[in-house]
């Protein structure tokens, strides 16, 4: 077997080497800091999300869950807001439009009931 020679320049070819090595650790390294800024990010949200949990948005005191028609709403004792989790209104309101509709059913007929 013949061996083949290089032409090339000694001091080119650990350049080569370099410049791959370079852009492998700069990729390593903006991955890293990528993936630290994530979870930087990630810690500051947590940590955002326990000192306003079950806080009145309005007045900053804590909220109590209150039991009403099956349902657990946010209210306050200070300012005595009420705040709904979502759906929860939209659950609520359901179900009074059903009452409304099977009281209304005692005083109209059917067809005049659609009407409204």
């Amino acid at each position: 077997m013949e061996k083949k020679e290089s032409h090339e320049h000694p001091h080119s070819v650990l350049k080569k080497q370099s410049t791959n090595e370079d852009r492998y650790f700069a990729e390593r390294d903006q991955e890293l800091v990528e993936k630290h800024r994530k979870e930087k990010e990630l810690r500051k949200r947590e940590e955002e999300k326990k000192l306003h949990h079950m806080k009145c948005p309005k007045c900053g005191v804590d909220l109590k869950e209150i039991k009403f028609k099956g349902l657990l709403l946010d209210k306050c004792g200070e300012c005595e807001g009420l705040w709904f989790d979502k759906g929860e209104l939209q659950q609520l309101l359901k179900e009074e439009a059903n009452i409304l509709k099977s009281l209304m059913k005692g005083f109209f007929e059917d067809n005049e009931i659609k009407k409204l």
